[in-house]
């Protein structure tokens, strides 16, 4: 018997032969490849119309959100305007000091102490607080005339102004400068507290008040000049009437808060040096001070007793021309160290300097020689 014959690829799954797709151009879809045909789904515009709606407005708010953050991290700006340059130094003596050490105990605050002109008439020191403006070198005028009435003068840098270190300068940060100037003062010059008196110019009277409303053992309190509402002034300028300002606004300068139930001596000065050289961006800041001089009468005359009003009038002009006659001091020069002496000597009992006794051979400014 025949044995029988062997299939080849026995048990083997048979699978059916694929011809391959005739190769055709690139792009070119096979000839005998047959496309479903169908209609294309339409896209109803009404929807477009709405999604590129929700895309603005999405937009538009992140757009303002930022705007808004923008304003808050700088809202500072607005009313402080700080100047690192010393451009002018005082025409007396003076000498430069160095306080309140930082965490890293190097000094990082900056200041001018200028003693007075003479020694009998030094039982009071002016703590000057200057305003959100310039630097030190921008109250030299003012500090020149204080001198005048026989006082002690130290005057400070803020942290951001002038020579002094530290961050850009903030409503909490300027008066907790002032509290260290205070400080200074008081435990390394080993002043009597009763003693100092602070005056603060421009936003510098809020740190000033603050100061004696914080600290029952000074005397009393000067205020040249102020902004009584300095936030106002932001809240209703015109550039940012779309923007919840009031919100954004973190320093107020409330003078009216730091005046409230004081019941220390007051003096109130408008017009003179602090007066001058406001230069601001905005526009109801910007004004010449000396025309906000019946405001400031108005708000001082809703202010307790005790009180002095002192207003003072605008210094006269430097001439331009170089040959011209050397200038005349105004009438505030001779009018605000006077009025200082006149407070001190009615609310604080400071006796009247006594005028110095001409030796054989001294011949006093302004006496002919002989």
């Amino acid at each position: 018997m025949a044995p029988p014959k062997r299939q080849y690829g026995a048990g083997r799954a048979r699978t059916k032969r694929v011809q391959p797709l005739p190769r055709t151009g690139l792009g070119e879809a096979p000839k005998h490849v047959n496309f479903p045909r169908g209609e294309f789904e339409t896209v109803d515009p009404v929807w477009l119309l709405k999604a590129a709606g929700i895309t603005l407005a999405t937009a538009a708010l992140l757009a303002y959100v930022s705007l808004c953050v923008y304003i808050y991290v700088g809202a500072w700006r607005n009313l402080l305007r700080p100047v690192a340059a010393i451009a002018q130094t005082p025409a007396e003596p003076y000498t430069p000091v160095r306080f309140d050490a930082a965490e890293t105990g190097r000094p990082r605050l900056s200041g001018w102490w200028i003693p007075a002109a003479t020694s009998g008439a030094s039982s009071f020191t002016v703590l000057f607080l200057h305003g959100g403006d310039g630097s030190l070198g921008s109250t030299v005028p003012e500090l020149d005339q204080l001198h005048q009435a026989g006082v002690n003068i130290f005057a400070v840098d803020y942290r951001g102004y002038g020579q002094s270190e530290g961050p850009h300068p903030t409503e909490k940060r300027m008066l907790e400068d002032s509290s260290a100037a205070l400080d200074y003062l008081v435990h390394t010059r080993h002043l009597t507290p009763a003693t100092v008196l602070p005056l603060g110019n421009g936003l510098g009277a809020v740190f000033a008040a603050e100061l004696v409303k914080n600290h029952a053992e000074l005397p009393a309190v000067v205020i040249d000049n102020p902004w009584p509402n300095a936030a106002e002034h932001v809240i209703h300028d015109p550039r940012y009437r779309l923007l919840p300002i009031s919100l954004l606004l973190e320093d107020r300068f409330d003078l009216e808060d730091a005046l409230k139930d004081l019941d220390k001596p007051k003096l109130l000065i408008t017009g003179g040096p602090g007066a001058v050289g406001s230069r601001h961006p905005i526009p109801s800041i910007k004004a010449d001070s000396y025309s906000n001089i019946p405001r400031l009468n108005a708000y001082f005359g809703t202010i307790a007793e005790p009180k002095m009003i002192v207003t003072l009038t605008r210094a006269r002009a430097r001439p331009k021309s170089v040959d011209a006659a050397p200038p005349v001091l105004g009438e505030d020069v001779a009018r605000l160290a006077p009025s200082l002496e006149s407070f001190l000597e009615q609310y604080l009992h400071k006796p009247k300097a006594k005028a110095p006794v001409a030796q054989p051979g001294t011949v006093h400014a302004g006496a002919p020689a002989r």
